[in-house]
Order: structure tokens, then sequence, then C-alpha cells
């Protein structure tokens, strides 16, 4: 639960896009590792979600994709 709470809180913040990134694939790989993988729409929503209200066109049209 721990490591899931740790990917729901992860932001991009201040990071660079690269930064934010790898840190989302680490958090996938470690919770894989716990045989506790997100499935690819759990994924991208987290993901999404994260980012900051610079990218809430990028995010709105890949929700809006996704349905």
């Amino acid at each position: 639960m721990y490591m899931k709470e740790c990917f729901t809180c992860f932001t991009k913040g201040s990071r660079s896009m690269t930064d934010y990134l790898h840190g989302i694939k680490s958090l996938t790989d470690e919770l894989a590792i716990t045989n506790d993988p997100l499935d690819d729409a759990d994924l991208v929503i987290h993901t999404l979600n994260g980012l900051s209200a610079e990218y809430k066109e990028v995010s709105t049209a890949l929700h809006t994709h996704e349905k």
C-alpha cells in the first residue's frame, strides 16, 4: 500500500518531464517487483493526474480519447 500511495501522490512539480517520467517508471518497476503492478489504464490516469496545469490541455485530450 505504501508504494501505491507514493505513486498516487507523485507529481511533476518543478521536475523536468524526463525526471518526472523516470520517477513514474521507478515507482511502477517497484510495484511490479512486489507482485502488485498497475494496469495500463491506472498508469496513464495517475501519470496524467500528476502533471501540472501547464499540461492541462494535453491531459484533457488524452482523458477524452480514452473514453
